[in-house]
């Protein structure tokens, strides 16, 4: 098979589809001999290089970014050879390049809520998601909850949508007999979708004693629409820990091994690594109650509604209290997490594209 990977997301700060593009992309390779990758040229090699000041660039210069964008794919992606299958992997099929199929990921529809993205985000998803969306032969999505979405919201017919589900990579995200620290984690972007003032709220309303003994630690990038947030955590002085980001998934991995709960009260996930990886790494977890969280997370996680800080208070103050609740939910985490595997995920596409063909 011919195939043809989008890989441009990896040229840019490493996110969600990111994770995903190079753990597929490079799996597809291995099992797909005759493999190209567009990563602002075509290439055999899977180049993985985030483009020096690109992350800077974006912030100060969005809307020019939405527009370059476009003529570089539209000038780039031109090219003489053809192919049996374009893989898009980011949402969008913008490669210019002559293929006998199209399938491409949708990983969720969070694009459709104005103040779930940055205004140059969200204007260049409403102009582009609509106009391509006919140009695929078939949709990848990560649950069977964005699957409901697409076919609901886009009128897309079920056939066309396969569900494969992410993976997490269990070399790094594993279990360990270290000791727990007395802290409760959260990992994911400063952004309004992560519902992040609802969880200082929920930690606000923990008896003082537990605040005293377990301080709320925050790994995650600065987004927009956090000066807020910022405030709120100022507020709580040394008792909130702000880490921008962490050197590696290593040492990410550490953090999780480390704290005494995960908590994760986002608003909506088209799947969600953070509470997968957390429990690979025999940590217990408590979630939202809403999108794909309880699908993907199933037993192994304590459940919340992310609208209701009181619930959220209680459900860390559950984990923390009840030492009995906390084993179970180790236990069923890690088994849980290993059902989860990226080669699972790439052979599953790999099947889909033959099958496809």
């Amino acid at each position: 098979m011919r195939l043809l990977i989008n890989t441009s997301t990896l040229l840019s700060p490493k996110t969600g589809v990111g994770v995903y593009t190079l753990n597929v992309a490079k799996r597809l390779s291995e099992l797909n001999e005759d493999t190209t990758f567009f990563s602002g040229r075509f290439t055999r090699e899977l180049e993985v290089k985030e483009l020096e000041g690109l992350k800077g660039f974006l912030k100060r210069y969005p809307l020019l970014w939405n527009t370059l964008k476009k003529l570089a794919y539209g000038l780039l992606s031109r090219s003489s050879q053809s192919f049996d299958l374009y893989f898009e992997p980011n949402f969008i099929p913008m490669l210019r390049v002559k293929s006998r199929a199209v399938i491409t990921t949708v990983h969720d529809l969070s694009f459709l809520r104005r103040d779930w993205l940055p205004e140059h985000r969200y204007l260049f998803f409403k102009e582009n998601f609509p106009k391509y969306l006919g140009r695929s032969d078939a949709f990848v999505v990560p649950s069977e909850f964005v699957k409901g979405e697409l076919v609901e919201v886009f009128g897309i017919d079920t056939g066309k949508v396969r569900v494969i589900y992410h993976g997490i990579d269990d070399s790094v995200f594993f279990p360990s007999q270290s000791e727990k620290e007395k802290f409760i984690l959260f990992v994911g972007s400063l952004q309004p979708r992560k519902n992040l003032k609802v969880l200082l709220d929920a930690y606000k309303l923990l008896p003082d004693y537990v605040r005293r003994e377990f301080k709320l630690k925050i790994v995650g990038a600065e987004s927009w629409k956090s000066s807020e947030l910022f405030k709120g955590i100022r507020k709580l002085g040394d008792r909130v820990e702000v880490m921008d980001s962490v050197r590696s998934d290593e040492e990410l991995a550490k953090l999780y091994r480390k704290a005494y709960l995960f908590v994760f009260p986002s608003l909506y996930e088209g799947f969600g690594f953070p509470p997968l990886e957390a429990m690979a790494c025999g940590c217990p977890v408590a979630v939202s109650n809403v999108s794909s969280l309880p699908e993907v997370c199933g037993d192994a996680a304590l459940y919340f509604n992310p609208r209701e800080h009181e619930e959220v208070s209680q459900a860390m103050q559950r984990l923390i209290e009840d030492s009995r609740l906390r084993e179970e939910l180790i236990i069923k985490g890690i088994k849980r997490a290993r059902s989860f595997s990226w080669d699972s995920s790439a052979l599953s596409h790999y099947e889909l594209f033959r099958e496809f063909l």
